[in-house]
């Protein structure tokens, strides 16, 4: 039976007190329990998971130590190590952490869905072709992405190369066509998209690793068709498939319009390729990968070369499933 008031001295304090054996005593807390917010069982969800990072681990997870953490001009970098102890040759970029990862999947799903149903309604792209529309449509977009994403927004240095060059592709693009702020605000949205999401990057990044600022300015059209034929041979799922085809196909109308044609050319003109292919670092990390034949190669190629760069002492990872 708590009692919340006491008197003293004509004044009413806040007080908490029980009653024990028709005596009321005051109820004293210890200083140093930490007070959180509360959370309903996990027995009240379906998943039985209230928890993100128990939610992404209902697949397997395979994971390594990690040796250190760098933060620089550069981007984050984390060095990991096995459990055998073996290092990692290089470390891996970005630091793509489970409510971040979630929250952009939840963010993904939408922008992707967006996309896809713009490619298969052309008429539904009629306002678009309007400055005032499309900024009305980026500012949507922008906004839905602030809303998830943007807790986990990075500082612009921390950004790795990749997604630097990919903010400054896009922002490039849209400047010629909407105005400063939609332009950069979309451009951090996409950029931050693929720094939390190395699968999508690891294969623009392989794609590009395939091409050249001149091919790509001679004939736009003819070289995303050919890079995307080598998607399909390095990717046989028709998820991946589908969601790069539609992104290509709005490129590809987009490209009929004079005003995206200008930006696009003057993008492309501007953007340094190299920093969105593969260096050493990346080449290293996509041996392991599956569902993807990185570089060309198969999955059983490259993990012989894992191998034999580890001279056969491999780094273990430890599998995590909630």
């Amino acid at each position: 039976m708590p009692l919340q008031l006491k008197i003293k001295g004509g004044i009413i304090q806040d007080a908490l007190y029980f009653l024990k054996d028709d005596t009321f005593y005051r109820a004293e807390f210890q200083k140093d329990i930490k007070q959180s917010i509360p959370r309903p069982s996990g027995e009240a969800f379906e998943h039985k998971r209230p928890d993100i990072t128990d939610f992404l681990l209902a697949s397997p997870q395979p994971v390594f130590g990690i040796e250190k953490i760098d933060y620089t001009d550069d981007g984050i970098f984390v060095h990991l190590v096995g459990h055998n102890g073996e290092k990692l040759k290089y470390p891996t970029k970005g630091f793509p952490f489970p409510e971040a990862a979630q929250a952009n999947n939840i963010f993904k799903r939408l922008l992707v869905g967006q996309v896809r149903y713009l490619a298969k309604n052309p008429l539904a792209l009629l306002p678009l072709l309007s400055r005032r529309g499309l900024a009305h449509w980026l500012n949507i977009i922008s906004s839905a992405a602030e809303i998830t994403l943007g807790p986990y927004y990075l500082q612009d240095k921390y950004y790795n190369r990749a997604t630097k060059e990919i903010r400054k592709l896009v922002y490039n693009f849209m400047r010629a066509i909407v105005q400063e702020d939609t332009a950069q605000s979309f451009a951090k949205t996409i950029a931050t998209v693929f720094e939390y999401d190395n699968a999508y990057l690891l294969r623009i990044q392989d794609l590009m690793n395939e091409t050249t600022k001149e091919a790509i300015l001679k004939n736009p059209r003819k070289e995303f068709e050919r890079l995307f034929g080598i998607l399909k041979e390095r990717d046989e799922r028709l998820s991946m498939r589908t969601k790069f085809s539609s992104g290509i196909k709005l490129l590809s109308l987009a490209l009929w319009i004079p005003k995206f044609r200008r930006g696009f050319y003057n993008a492309i003109k501007e953007m340094t390729l190299e920093n969105i292919q593969m260096d050493d670092g990346d080449r290293y990390q996509v041996l392991r990968w599956i569902n993807y034949n990185f570089l060309g190669k198969t999955f059983e190629e490259r993990v012989k070369e894992f191998q034999e760069i580890h001279k056969g002492n491999i780094p273990t990872a430890l599998v995590l499933q909630s």
